[in-house]
């Protein structure tokens, strides 16, 4: 018997066999396990299915095919903003007992100099102890979805972020930076977990700025970088790091400092300075403020 495209949630095994050995079902209607939490969820897709398909038609014509599970792994087009996900959120990531790091790191899809560079903004899920990849997300103008793949890849290997930080990833400027956004994900991870960068997200940075909170939001970037956007709020302060160490007496010493910039880059370079002029307060803003839209999109959807 078969049973395929049908909506619920049925159980199978493996084989795609459910509890009567001789009824397999597939596609949309069944639970999926999660490859990397071993759950069953129910993840409806097309190209899911398919693999079901492939499973079913080999064991019932006297095969011995399985199907591992899914990730998943999902791509939409939002107007113009390319949206993918892999594996496990952070928050997913948590409630199944992982203590997780993060980064989010935006960066140019292919050499920045290259015509139709678009940014795109990674955020990349690890174990703090393992150093396991568990998911990622990305977004923007650019090319998210072979970033997506590639962590699909690494993350069914069981990929520790060392391994997907040395991917020999194809390079040349028509389709890639030196680096790619995910080796510069994957050492941002890796800088926070032997403690030489410290940084929060852009959301925890709003919850502070809408609170009134006593800091500093420290911004890095040039005067005309600052003209072109920046932060409307009182604890902003425009400080360009070319300037940093010869204005560093100006700041207080017990003040609270979060650094900031374009990407982060040049926010985690400020971090390193003032630690080392014995500030012991300070951390960047990850993202900086090119993913600062998306925290204040999402606090706003909060509050809706």
């Amino acid at each position: 018997g078969l049973l395929i495209g049908a909506t619920g949630g049925i159980s199978v095994n493996e084989h795609m066999q459910t509890s009567d050995p001789c009824i397999y079902a597939g596609g949309d209607c069944v639970e999926n396990v999660h490859r990397v939490t071993g759950a069953k969820i129910l993840a409806p897709m097309g190209s899911t299915a398919n693999k079901h398909g492939r499973v079913i038609g080999t064991n019932a014509t006297g095969g011995n095919d399985t199907f591992p599970g899914v990730l998943g792994t999902a791509i939409v087009k939002v107007f113009e903003l390319n949206v993918a996900r892999v594996g496990l959120s952070d928050g997913d990531a948590q409630a199944v007992g992982h203590r997780t790091l993060t980064s989010l790191v935006p960066g140019f899809d292919r050499a920045s100099y290259y015509p139709g560079a678009q940014m795109i903004t990674v955020k990349l899920v690890v174990d703090a102890f393992s150093g396991r990849v568990l998911g990622g997300q990305m977004a923007g103008k650019g090319e998210v979805a072979r970033r997506a793949d590639v962590l699909v890849a690494a993350i069914s290997s069981g990929a520790s972020v060392d391994d997907v930080a040395d991917l020999d990833l194809a390079y040349s400027p028509p389709f890639n930076g030196p680096m790619d956004v995910l080796h510069h994900a994957a050492n941002v991870v890796r800088n926070k977990m032997s403690g030489r960068a410290k940084a929060i997200t852009p959301l925890e940075v709003n919850r502070r700025l809408c609170s009134g909170e006593d800091f500093i939001l420290l911004d890095v970037r040039s005067q005309a970088e600052w003209d072109e956007a920046h932060i409307d709020a009182s604890q902003c302060q425009l400080m360009p790091l070319n300037k940093l160490r010869e204005k560093v007496a100006s700041l207080p010493r017990d003040a609270k400092i979060v650094t900031m910039c374009k990407t982060s880059v040049r926010a985690y370079l400020a971090q390193r300075l003032l630690q080392g002029e014995g500030f012991t307060n300070v951390c960047f803003m990850d993202g900086s403020i090119t993913a600062w839209p998306y925290a204040v999109v999402y606090k706003a959807q909060e509050h809706s």
